[in-house]
């Protein structure tokens, strides 16, 4: 005899409730503001040129989450020191391991970089205000504009 179709449904979701998932969880942005940049050891205009996958031979944990390397070019540097490379702790999908924070950071596109200095590297996440500023092809979000508000406001700061 076949189990009725409401307890066969109950019991796979059931089985999906109890695995164990992770889920993107940040502070709520408002408006950016020049005090936010003090939270960071390095904000900059960048152009990534080259993305690397991680060494997942060790596994993955919240001690050890997804990541990739981009190589960058900077544009202009708001704060910190020059660096030639990025840890960007989220996943890619053309790398086979994504999350629900991973931001799209690809090759030839420009990104505001909000980062902070991690073991001689600088580390960004999707908690921070690091946004897309140009796609690859050199178009710019118009519409929103959100990044050039940024970069206005950060330019502010290097006139003072």
């Amino acid at each position: 005899m076949k189990p009725p179709f409401f307890k066969t449904t109950l019991i796979l979701c059931l089985l999906f409730i109890s695995l164990k998932g992770f889920g993107c969880v940040c502070a709520p942005h408002g408006e950016f503001t020049i005090k936010e940049v003090e939270n960071f050891d390095y904000v900059a205009l960048v152009k990534i040129n080259n993305t690397s996958p991680m060494d997942t031979t060790g596994g993955i944990s919240q001690l050890r989450p997804w990541f990739f390397t981009a190589e960058i070019q900077e544009i202009q540097v708001f704060k910190g020191s020059s660096v030639t490379s990025l840890k960007i702790i989220q996943g890619k999908r053309k790398f086979g391991y994504f999350t629900s924070c991973d931001q799209g950071i690809d090759t030839g596109e420009e990104w505001l970089i909000f980062g902070n200095l991690n073991n001689d590297q600088i580390e960004v996440n999707s908690c921070t205000p690091t946004s897309q500023f140009k796609i690859a092809g050199g178009g710019m979000d118009w519409q929103y504009d959100r990044t050039l508000k940024k970069i206005k406001i950060l330019e502010s700061l290097l006139e003072e």
